[in-house]
């Protein structure tokens, strides 16, 4: 049970992330991640941020099967994260 509640609150972080991520490079923020920031280049940022938030959920399922603990490291890394952006978006107003 507590697996599914992790995996639930991961997939909602993701999608908070992709969200805040979107606004502030919208609202002319710039990715400070040189990988995203090339991707995002190459392919376009919409589709990257959809394909990471799928992977990334994809990638917590299978880690709360095999070591929940590091699921559970990974939540609090992304609310530090959507925190963050939330934070940037806040500032920019």
């Amino acid at each position: 049970m507590m697996e599914l509640i992790l995996i639930v609150l991961f997939g909602a972080l993701q999608i908070g992330d992709l969200l805040t991520t979107e606004k502030i490079l919208n609202q002319g923020g710039k990715e400070l991640n040189p990988v995203m920031n090339s991707l995002f280049h190459r392919f376009g940022m919409h589709k990257i941020l959809v394909s990471k938030v799928l992977l990334m959920i994809t990638f917590g399922i299978i880690l709360a099967e095999i070591l929940p603990v590091a699921l559970l490291l990974l939540v609090f890394v992304y609310i530090g994260v959507v925190g963050w952006n939330l934070n940037q978006i806040r500032k920019s107003k």
